[in-house]
């Protein structure tokens, strides 16, 4: 057999798409579900054995029921699918679908009190999350998605007008800010975060001078320090303003062109 046919009959297994460290929290995941399930399906088991000897009276609640317990199966089953997506989801910090529905009940018959309670696969769904990623790793889809939110928060989708601006070293977020008990501001700000941690570090940290915007559903304007220095070699500092803009200092023009350009998505052209 030559080197091309090795090539074609080579195929990469499923547990070697991901880290070691997933596959064994999938398999923690995984092994809690079943232990579950398999206590379930004593409870099923004993109402589908008893259930054919117990004689039908017009008594109520005094006969064995099974929707409980079908329900439990299938909420089970839901568990085990949205914890896989979950998952990745929260340690890659990337956005997928889920593929399945919520509501499904997993095959329930209500005319003879039956239900699926053969175990499934955490695999399915890693291999449905893997297809998401379309070609990607998780760190590339991340900063993939990331550069497309710092996007949308510099360009009005609707008007598709820029709301950023470039002045020499500064990047200048026009209208970003909402301040009062129901503005939107910490989320935007925590993204653009991101981004300069990755233009800062080469990943994704806390920067500790955003600490004041963290873990905020809003802002108001008395509550936090409107000028940010920075102890950063690339990013010197953060500025608030009342009418809602935010300004980013660089330490060079030529960072903020960076910044700009590569994380904002903005036409240098553009820039005056």
């Amino acid at each position: 057999m030559n080197i091309l046919n090795k090539f074609e009959n080579f195929e990469i297994k499923q547990e070697d798409k991901i880290s070691k460290e997933d596959r064994e929290n999938c398999e923690k995941i995984q092994a809690i579900y079943e232990q579950t399930l398999s206590a379930y399906k004593k409870w099923y088991d004993i109402y589908h054995e008893t259930k054919n000897c117990i004689e039908k009276h017009d008594f109520h609640n005094l006969e064995l029921g099974d929707l409980s317990v079908c329900q439990s199966i299938g909420s089970l089953h839901n568990s085990l699918i949205s914890n896989i997506y979950s998952y990745f989801k929260n340690k890659y910090n990337i956005d997928i679908n889920k593929n399945y529905d919520e509501e499904n009940d997993f095959n329930y018959n209500y005319s003879n009190s039956t239900i699926n309670t053969n175990p499934l696969d955490y695999k399915v769904y890693v291999n449905d999350i893997l297809r998401q990623l379309d070609g990607f790793d998780f760190k590339s889809l991340r900063v993939k998605q990331l550069k497309e939110k710092i996007k949308n928060i510099g360009k009005n989708r609707y008007s598709n007008e820029w709301k950023i601006e470039i002045k020499g070293s500064t990047i200048k977020f026009n209208d970003l800010l909402s301040w009062g008990y129901w503005g939107s501001a910490p989320d935007k700000i925590l993204l653009i975060e991101s981004a300069l941690s990755w233009l800062e570090f080469g990943k994704e940290t806390e920067i500790p001078e955003f600490n004041q915007v963290r873990n905020r559903y809003s802002m108001r304007w008395d509550e936090i320090n409107p000028c940010m220095e920075l102890s950063t070699k690339k990013i010197k500092s953060i500025k608030f303003f009342k009418n809602g803009r935010m300004d980013i200092k660089f330490s060079s023009p030529e960072i903020a062109r960076k910044f700009i350009s590569e994380w904002c998505g903005y036409p240098l052209h553009e820039a005056v």
